[in-house]
This record gives C-alpha cells, sequence and structure tokens, in this order.
C-alpha cells in the first residue's frame, strides 16, 4: 500500500468515526433514554395519591430550619418538614421480662426534635422529584443490649 492511499484511509476512517459519533450524540439529546423514562416513571407512580408516604429513617444529624438531615449507615438525606407535618415521640415504658418493650406515643412539637435522635419519617413525593415529611416519629433510645 502507497502513502497515498494510505494517508486517505486513515482520513476516511477519522471522518466515519467523528460523524458516527456526532449522529451517537444527535440521537441521545433526541431520544431520552429508558433509564430516565423509568425515572420519570417511578416518580410518576410515587407522587400519585395511591402512594401515601415513603419512609425515611435514620439519625438526625442536622436541623436547619425545618430541614432535617438524616444519616444511616453512609447515606443522609435532608429532608423538608412539611408546616402541617405532625410529630409524635414514642416513649418506651420498661422491659417486660420476655425482652419486649411496649410504651406509648403522643404529639409533640417540632422542636422536640434533637440532634442524635432516631426518627422515622413518613414522605411524600411531589411530581416535580422533591421529598416533603408529613409525619415524625422521634424513636426511643434503647441500650446497646436491646438493639
Amino acid at each position: 500500500m502507497n502513502k497515498t492511499s494510505l494517508t486517505i484511509l486513515i482520513i476516511v476512517g477519522v471522518v466515519i468515526f467523528l460523524v458516527g459519533g456526532g449522529l451517537g450524540i444527535l440521537y441521545r439529546t433526541q431520544n431520552p433514554s429508558e433509564k430516565y423514562q423509568k425515572l420519570e416513571t417511578a416518580v410518576a407512580t410515587l407522587s400519585s395519591k395511591a402512594v401515601p408516604s415513603i419512609a425515611g429513617y435514620g439519625q438526625v444529624t442536622n436541623i436547619d430550619g425545618k430541614n432535617i438531615t438524616l444519616s444511616y449507615s453512609e447515606d443522609s438525606l435532608t429532608i423538608n418538614i412539611s408546616e402541617k407535618a405532625v410529630i409524635y415521640s414514642f416513649v418506651a415504658s420498661a422491659p417486660a421480662k420476655n425482652g419486649a418493650t411496649s410504651g406509648t406515643q403522643k404529639e409533640v412539637e417540632f422542636n422536640a426534635i434533637k440532634k442524635g435522635d432516631y426518627v422515622n419519617i413518613g414522605l411524600k413525593l411531589s411530581p416535580d422529584g422533591t421529598l416533603q415529611g408529613e409525619t415524625v416519629i422521634i424513636l426511643p433510645v434503647f441500650n446497646a443490649g436491646n438493639q
């Protein structure tokens, strides 16, 4: 193969590569991927009235206004708590002989939530994809032997 043929072959290869890459990028911007379509479907489903809430659980690591940051394992999530949210505190009574614990639940104000508390938050997913805390349950603290 002579130099001229080799040069032409390389130039044609580069042009095909660039045109193919450009068409691939154009195709990806024209058609949303299946992954994003599934995500949109999940948000629509979870924000429907048929799904009353989703639960979030963890230790409160930060409180900034009505925003609570929960941490569990290596994950963390900041949740905006609705002005209409109902907050409960679960107060454990003494453990029974079989190790079971009973207790009572009472409604408390938002300021009863403290850093370090373990909470369970009933979440509602909005159609725009944001989470809103609708209920908060402050869980009792058990000693390490009962966890």
